[in-house]
């Protein structure tokens, strides 16, 4: 009896050992991991016309899978996570590319170079964390978290200022100091996208600690 009373605090103190390292460093691999993924995805749906789609399939796709092996370890937390992820991004991208591919239908033209791609992705981002966001949530109350106020915003919030940061990065990068390629401006666009994992893992990581962490 005692032995399986040790042994229940133990998985308990161990479901409750994460911590906002491990957080942003499985958010950051699964962030390198989706740029992987989403190139050859995208590449293999360019041929439909739902290249646009694979990338942001590819990309959620890899920080669904790490985020979900990471509180897997820590929680009750399923693999509905990782395909909770996906849906709400990889819903939003799709959208994003039909309009797209109707545009193009009515000999619309659509430039997807520059700023308004930029502004595309940020607006599917958005759409999509909030979507994420929600589906997430659900998750986190039927695993018995009560403090999940907030958690839309806050994955709003993440994904979104990444999309940002990355998207005005580049503006300036190719229309302001026409460094983007540059041997600098090379090194400095590697700098970037590295830095994405380590934002989203970070602003994600201090409201799904306080979920986890409340009693």
């Amino acid at each position: 009896m005692d032995n399986t009373k040790n042994k229940y605090a133990m998985d308990k103190k161990n479901k409750g050992s994460l911590t906002i390292t491990k957080w942003i460093v499985f958010t950051t691999l699964g962030w390198l991991i989706g740029l992987i993924s989403a190139i050859l995805i995208a590449d293999l749906l360019d041929k439909i016309n739902l290249d646009f789609f694979g990338l942001g399939l590819g990309i959620t796709t890899g920080i669904g899978l790490m985020q979900w092996i990471v509180l897997r370890r820590h929680t009750t937390i399923n693999y509905k996570w990782m395909w909770l992820t996906i849906a709400g991004m990889g819903s939003s991208f799709l959208l994003f590319n039909i309009i797209l591919v109707i545009l193009k239908a009515l000999d619309f033209k659509v430039e997807m170079d520059g700023a308004p791609a930029m502004i595309t992705i940020i607006m599917a981002v958005a759409l999509g964390s909030f979507l994420t966001g929600q589906f997430q949530s659900k998750l986190l109350k039927k695993n018995n978290f009560t403090n999940t106020d907030g958690w839309v915003l806050y994955s709003f919030l993440a994904w979104t200022t990444c999309s940002i940061f990355i998207s005005v990065y580049f503006v300036c990068m190719n229309n302001v100091f026409h460094l983007a390629f540059t041997t600098v401006g090379k090194l400095m666009n590697l700098v970037a996208f590295l830095l994405i994992g380590p934002i989203l893992g970070y602003i994600s990581g201090k409201k799904i600690l306080t979920i986890l962490h409340t009693p």
